[in-house]
């Protein structure tokens, strides 16, 4: 309570809630697509492939936030390339984007012998491009202008950034227990063929009114973006300028004292757990979605996707009590969250007869366990990121990268394991009794 009420006295709560909402904007437009997949995997030729190709276009999209951006911004002018322009352009662009996803999104072409989603794949693109420019861009913005206290809401933010499109499904009244099936007759010269096929789950709405209702709030994120815009003061405080003369003095320094060493390890240590983080959470577990879920039933692929995301902002805005978490604390949640990690790889690689697939257990621990892995592996990210702003915004930066490049490496794995080595498979559709398993 009282490290609550410590924070509230450094706060301005109309500021705060400003921030949540313009963060909000950071990776809704892409989230937004993975929360369509129940709907949109059934008009689409790629079927239970399509979370993996959507997670390697994710991560070939972010080579430009990853390697080329890092360069531009210690290269070139910080007035020409300036956070605040960047974000500006981010949110344009963006925009631009979502709009054509309401039209564009089940555009196929023929393309490499079968017919591919390629209006979705390009867009795809671009929401990844952008989502990691505000990756490496939203944190140092944050502390160019602002203190501290004021990260916690880019993460809140980000959390919206799922919950919004969660909440949207959930009134979509897409999520179903089973798979529903329709008998097809198929007629040839000599024989009469009657087998089933899946049937797209029934919604309230389509999926292309849903990218217009995002297209609304992810507008409402920009107005709040200008409004914070208009009154931004630059942060200029004589000990924050000590303590950039100390960080630079310990990033060229060749005679390292014990705190100095101690500093370096500390900061090369978290950079390490935000690399293992994003490699699982934004990378591998990713393109394994479909294949630990949905083997269980369509209901658990339904709430892995959306009821983690209603409870990540609750999560975050809490971590506001546990803001100087210490590196024991931060390693414990981190091998849980991992351990939660591992199990989903685990259930993903015995698809389409996982552990326990017969009992309503089974359903309930994978579940769980996207819920939990979610939710410590986001706070984590909250607290790591507070926790390193007192080294400066040069170490933000490089925290925003080596957050990109663990996605970016655990999106190419599983690429390769799923698309090239082919050693995840899918369940059959339209099968009863869990007869193409041996039990």
């Amino acid at each position: 309570m009282n490290q609550f009420k410590d924070y509230n006295s450094k706060v301005k709560w109309s500021t705060f809630i400003l921030i949540s909402i313009f963060t909000c904007s950071s990776w809704i437009c892409a989230t937004s697509i993975w929360a369509q997949l129940p709907l949109i995997i059934y008009e689409t030729d790629e079927s239970w492939r399509l979370p993996s190709i959507l997670t390697l276009l994710a991560q070939l999209a972010q080579i430009v936030p990853t390697i080329i951006y890092p360069i531009c911004k210690f290269y070139l002018p910080r007035k020409i390339l300036s956070n605040k322009l960047v974000i500006f352009s981010k949110l344009i662009v963006e925009s631009a984007a979502i709009i054509s996803l309401v039209f564009f999104w089940n555009r196929k072409y023929f393309l490499f012998g079968q017919n591919r989603s390629i209006g979705l794949y390009i867009v795809n693109i671009l929401f990844n491009i952008f989502g990691g420019m505000s990756t490496v861009s939203f944190l140092p913005f944050i502390s160019e202008y602002f203190d501290k206290e004021y990260i916690t809401p880019i993460y809140i933010g980000e959390a919206f950034s799922s919950l919004v499109p969660s909440s949207l499904v959930f009134f979509q009244g897409i999520s179903k227990n089973h798979e529903i099936c329709h008998n097809t007759t198929k007629m040839t010269k000599n024989d009469t063929y009657y087998t089933l096929e899946p049937v797209k789950p029934e919604s309230n709405f389509s999926v292309s009114v849903f990218f217009t209702i995002i297209c609304i709030f992810y507008m409402i994120s920009f107005v709040s973006f200008i409004i914070i815009c208009m009154k931004l003061k630059p942060k200029i405080k004589e000990s924050e300028k000590n303590t950039t003369d100390e960080n630079q003095t310990f990033l060229n320094s060749s005679n390292e004292n014990e705190k100095k060493f101690e500093e370096k390890f500390e900061i090369m240590y978290l950079l390490v757990i935000i690399f293992i983080i994003s490699f699982f959470m934004y990378g591998i577990l990713l393109g394994l979605q479909s294949y630990s879920t949905l083997a269980y039933s369509h209901l658990a692929f339904n709430l892995s996707i959306n009821l983690g995301n209603l409870l990540l902002p609750m999560v975050i805005f809490f971590s506001i009590v546990s803001i100087e978490s210490s590196l024991k604390t931060i390693t414990i949640q981190f091998l849980i969250g991992l351990l939660f990690s591992i199990w989903i790889v685990y259930v993903s690689f015995y698809s389409p007869c996982p552990p326990l697939v017969k009992h309503w257990s089974g359903e309930s621990i994978i579940v769980i366990a996207w819920i939990l892995a979610e939710c410590f592996f986001l706070r984590l990210r909250s607290v790591i990121a507070t926790r390193l702003e007192k080294f400066g915004e040069k170490v933000l930066l490089i925290l925003g990268w080596v957050t990109l490049l663990g996605q970016m490496c655990g999106g190419l794995v599983v690429y390769l394991l799923v698309e090239i080595f082919q050693i995840f498979h899918s369940r059959p559709s339209c099968t009863e009794n869990l007869s193409y398993c041996n039990f």
